[in-house]
């Protein structure tokens, strides 16, 4: 489809077009929709890879506001003046936004009294990146200025006092805790994990559940021993305790520990490995162990471990991707070893935006 700003569907945003956070807002729902379907079957045509006898799913789309997380960029441009927003797109300016209609309202209440506070946390003309997460316990937010300091005395009251009206579950700067009213967690399948402010998380809650949900149905129904891979903080680990004896790898060491701890505190059936995957996959041998492969890697794919998979046994292999590029060519890899791609279900998470996360399942053949 080619699609342009020509459309006559007015944006919701007043920021569109300036504020480089949303691409896509231009369209309809349904040119929206298509558009995102076909991106997803040319990427499967350029790897020459059919979908004819594959379940398709339509792609799901979530609501607008509900991400969870946002990096919000902050510049003291004068004296009491604080611009805070995204970057505009193709560039480092700084648009200054009073509205987003992607992330959750309590993130964009945040803003207004987010720029005051500023005024005494930051130098004049200096920058910093404003990250926000929203948890069990209210926000989670971490100042990080680009010019850090010893805080004064003033500074660490404003901040705190800042905190308290908000309602803050917790406040750092500069990687320093400068006000905790709670630790921050977030919930997988009802099981609460700590989270740090730089914690890899997916785009919303409604995401955590959309991915457990279809990678839990394609587990079959006999319980399995199943191998968790980029497994994080437990998105699809936790859940998949309900179906089978798993096994987790990550080479975040902080949020192994933080998983561990969930494990530990509920008695689950999981093993947890730290392991860097993209320099030490896992072998044959090991791969032989598992029944099912779950596997959630970051935008580059899992090339080295895919190679391994192609070349196993392993009766289902379940991969999430966020990156049409690697999942298309990681697919290919296993088509051309002798796994059969079954089915596909697309994610649209991060709403108005070119990405795309699917949920493809391939069974051996034979």
């Amino acid at each position: 489809m080619t699609l342009s700003l020509a459309s006559s569907y007015s944006p919701p945003c007043p920021h569109f077009g300036l504020c480089g956070g949303c691409a896509l807002q231009h369209l309809s729902p349904s040119d929206y929709r298509d558009y995102k379907q076909q991106k997803i079957l040319r990427s499967f045509e350029r790897q020459k890879i059919s979908l004819d006898h594959v379940l398709f799913d339509p792609i799901e789309i979530v609501l607008p506001q509900t991400r969870r997380r946002a990096v919000l960029k902050a510049h003291r441009a004068a004296q009491s003046v604080v611009d805070v927003g995204f970057y505009q797109r193709e560039s480092h300016k700084i648009v200054d936004i009073q509205r987003c209609f992607v992330v959750l309202p309590e993130i964009e209440q945040l803003i207004s009294p987010l720029r005051q506070v500023l005024i005494a946390l930051l130098p004049l003309r200096s920058k910093a990146e404003i990250f926000v997460t929203k948890c069990e316990q209210g926000l989670d937010v971490a100042l990080k200025r680009v010019e850090p300091s010893i805080l004064t005395l003033e500074q660490r009251e404003a901040g705190a006092q800042f905190a308290i009206e908000q309602k803050l579950a917790r406040l750092s700067i500069d990687g320093e805790p400068l006000y905790i009213a709670a630790s921050p967690t977030v919930s997988f399948s009802g099981f609460s994990v700590d989270i740090t402010p730089d914690s890899f998380l997916q785009a919303s809650f409604t995401s955590d559940e959309w991915l457990a949900k279809k990678v839990c149905h394609a587990i079959p129904p006999e319980p399995q021993k199943i191998a968790d891979l980029f497994c994080g903080r437990g998105t699809l680990t936790l859940p998949l305790t309900k179906l089978g004896t798993v096994h987790g790898y990550e080479m975040d060491q902080k949020a192994l520990i933080a998983l561990q701890k969930t494990i530990t505190k509920h008695h689950l059936p999981v093993t947890l490995h730290h392991r860097h995957l993209f320099k030490e996959p896992l072998t044959l041998p090991e791969l032989a162990l598992f029944d099912v492969v779950v596997l959630n890697p970051p935008r580059e794919g899992a090339l080295a471990q895919i190679k391994h998979l192609a070349q196993t046994q392993v009766k289902r292999i379940i991969m999430v991707s966020c990156n049409l590029q690697s999942c298309t060519r990681d697919a290919r890899i296993l088509i051309d070893g002798h796994y059969e791609l079954k089915e596909l279900y697309p994610l649209d998470q991060f709403l108005w935006s070119e990405h795309v996360e699917v949920v493809t399942v391939f069974d051996l053949k034979g």
